[in-house]
């Protein structure tokens, strides 16, 4: 009796154990044939990525297009939701879902604006200081034809990460924002007003927005000064440049300094201030001595001042900082070019060939070695 109760608890002991290998079994091989939340993330991504590239596929005509990509954002559909299901603090797959289902809706002729911005607000809660998450809900935002709500996901992300801004401003463009509109729902930074400068120039506002910086000037020094410069330069204001930076205050930082005595250079050099260019030139070479342009420039106003052999160090000196990999050759042929003309000024044409030949050895087409070899009668060939 004893025997067989013995027997017959092994027996179902066995069964069990055989039981709980063939459930952990399983289980495993489900893990094994279902991709984890990050995997279905990153399939996601791929698939929305693929998604919005046949959007754009030049070579596909455009009902295929719009075919290939509604099917490709159900797939992708499908994997958002799935990720979810397995790490339900996704918030990037919540936005990325928002996104997909907008998209679909709209394809459908039934966008569902209320289900989007649940959405959006489930994902903004759970990822707030996220910034390209946040960008991406302002840029849905505007797809859905709602801009003050789109304004403040696009400001909070580019707090955040003011990187960002050249992404958000395109995004506000795209929309139809005008630039006013952006300047005044951007958190302003130095970044924001680099970011700036390519929309007003394609807009044909440069003054604008040299008037834009020229406030923050003196808090921003280097960071804006070239690009006030640019401006003020392309739409032949010079005077503005002058008028603006020789009226700001020293900066204590040897970089602003540079870049302010550096567009004050060109600046009085083009109003014919010549003698204040080179002075300008000068003290930017001495904050900065182990700058090749600013060498260069010294030489260049040098050359147009009332002792032009004076360049001739200048540009020496510049060839002598021109070396690297980030100095390619046709940089070198133009100094040599300058140089030449700064020995010509000095009355040493033998000499003047010689840096012209230099000049032609390292660019065969360099055009001041052309111009000036063939006005001096000399051939042209490199030495």
């Amino acid at each position: 009796m004893g025997t067989s109760a013995g027997w017959g608890r092994a027996f179902w002991l066995d069964c069990l154990w055989g039981a709980a290998v063939v459930l952990v079994g399983a289980a495993a091989w489900a893990r094994y044939r279902s991709p984890g939340p990050s995997e279905l993330a990153r399939q996601a991504a791929a698939g929305l990525a693929d998604a919005l590239a046949t959007l754009e596929d030049p070579a596909l005509p455009p009902e295929d297009r719009t075919r290939l990509y509604e099917d490709r954002l159900k797939s992708t559909e499908a994997l958002l939701r799935r990720g979810i299901h397995a790490n339900v603090l996704d918030s990037e797959a919540v936005q990325r879902l928002a996104v997909v289902d907008w998209e679909l809706g709209v394809l459908g002729g039934n966008p569902d604006p209320e289900r989007a911005l649940d959405l959006i607000r489930l994902s903004s809660a759970r990822a707030p200081r996220v910034p390209s998450n946040l960008l991406a809900l302002g840029e849905l935002l505007l797809r859905m034809g709602k801009p003050d709500e789109a304004r403040q996901f696009m400001a909070k992300s580019v707090a955040l990460s003011p990187e960002l801004g050249v992404q958000a401003i395109t995004a506000m463009r795209s929309a139809g924002l005008p630039l006013e509109e952006i300047v005044r729902a951007l958190p302003q930074s130095p970044e924001l007003f680099l970011a700036l400068e390519d929309p007003y120039v394609e807009a044909g506002r440069e003054s604008d927005y040299a008037e834009l910086l020229r406030p923050f000037l003196s808090r921003h020094g280097a960071s804006l000064i070239p690009g006030f410069g640019r401006s003020c330069l392309r739409i032949g204001d010079a005077e503005r440049l002058v008028d603006t930076l020789s009226t700001l205050t020293p900066f204590p930082g040897p970089n602003d300094e540079c870049e302010r005595e550096r567009y004050l250079a060109v600046g009085y050099n083009v109003v014919g201030r010549v003698s204040e260019a080179v002075d300008a030139a000068t003290r930017a070479t001495t904050l900065s001595p182990n700058d090749r342009t600013l060498w260069e420039l010294k030489g260049m106003i040098e050359l147009e001042s009332t002792a032009p052999s004076a360049a001739e160090p200048s540009f020496r000196r510049a060839l002598a900082l021109s070396v690297g990999p980030e100095v390619d050759s046709h940089a070198r042929a133009q100094l040599y070019g300058e140089l030449g003309r700064a020995l010509e000024a000095s009355e040493r044409p033998d000499e003047a060939v010689d840096a012209y030949r230099m000049a032609l050895s390292l660019d065969g087409e360099q055009p001041i070695a052309r111009s000036r070899l063939g006005q001096l009668g000399s051939p042209i060939t490199a030495r």
